[in-house]
């Protein structure tokens, strides 16, 4: 069981989820610290013992990631990471197998020692919202898949960095994986206040049916931002009450009420790792949403207008 926590990134300095993640973790009866850059620092010192905590919350830049995650793993800690889980500092894929390679060494080791990693891909936590807006869905069902996310930045790359863990987690755990045929549009904007950039491929269900998919992020500035997916043309829509943080999803006619998914995914992550590895699950999506995340990283950064990837 956690019962303490250090939060690194506990300040919203960008557009972190540090404040809320401390406060969810609050709310189910941890001990949250607050750790700032120095503080964190000393994780990542190989000559000093286990800090005097169950977990860590890694909400700092996606460029700090996988050394923080790297360094409480080797510690016997649990992790909690926001998404990506990795990114480049440049965002280039140059060395995308060597970040694979590590990361991929760093969740064999929390299998093998028991420890829990919990990527933050919260909206994975309305799909069963969404059935009971807009019915069941299996996963080999799935025909057609389109996720509109509104991220802050104006440039290709950030803005894949922003929203592509969200749409990938959404599509995996759907049953779908794998990018094929991929092709990407990006409209810049003069004011730097909208630009759009669209990603079209096909992906494929657990029986490999085609699946299209579709995914649009559209700078967005203001709050809250628009966010909403489709399955087979059955779109739902996030509504948010600015006043107490009320959310809810619209369907047609319908809106439904939803706990925040955000809280979902941080009570999961305790579940989880209260339950030691009976409680975890395997990491395959992980790997397979960053593998996915690259590929759109790459064709958003111009190196590729089309390109086939096989399946993760």
């Amino acid at each position: 069981m956690i019962r303490r926590i250090a939060v690194i990134g506990p300040r919203r300095r960008r557009t972190g989820t540090g404040p809320f993640v401390s406060g969810f973790l609050r709310e189910n009866g941890c001990e949250v610290l607050s750790w700032d850059r120095a503080e964190a620092g000393l994780l990542l010192d190989p000559g000093r013992s286990r800090p005097e905590v169950d977990a860590v919350a890694i909400c700092s830049p996606p460029e700090t990631h996988l050394d923080y995650l790297r360094a409480a793993l080797a510690k016997g800690l649990h992790v909690f990471c926001e998404k990506p889980i990795v990114w480049p500092p440049d965002h280039s894929c140059e060395d995308f197998e060597g970040v694979l390679d590590a990361l991929t060494g760093a969740l064999n080791g929390a299998a093998r020692d028991g420890l829990t990693v919990h990527e933050n891909t919260q909206w994975v936590y309305t799909l069963g919202d969404f059935r009971r807006l807009a019915g069941e869905i299996g996963p080999d069902d799935v025909e057609h898949f389109r996720c509109e996310m509104s991220p802050s930045a104006a440039l290709p790359a950030e803005m894949t960095m922003e929203s592509s863990a969200h749409a990938n987690a959404l599509l995996l755990a759907l049953g779908c994986a794998g990018i094929e045929e991929l092709s990407v549009r990006f409209k810049p904007d003069k004011q730097r206040q909208k630009a759009s950039l669209e990603f079209g491929f096909r992906s494929r269900t657990p029986s490999g049916s085609p699946v299209e998919v579709e995914y649009r992020f559209v700078q967005q500035l203001d709050q809250p931002r628009h966010a909403a997916y489709e399955v087979n043309h059955r779109r739902v829509e996030r509504r948010v009450e600015v006043d107490g943080y009320r959310i809810s999803l619209r369907h047609e006619t319908e809106e439904l009420a939803i706990r925040d998914p955000l809280r979902s995914s941080v009570e999961d992550f305790l579940a989880k790792a209260g339950a030691g590895p009976a409680g975890r699950e395997p990491y395959d999506r992980i790997i397979s949403n960053i593998r996915m995340s690259y590929a759109l990283l790459k064709a958003a950064s111009g190196d590729l207008r089309s390109r086939t990837e096989g399946r993760p």
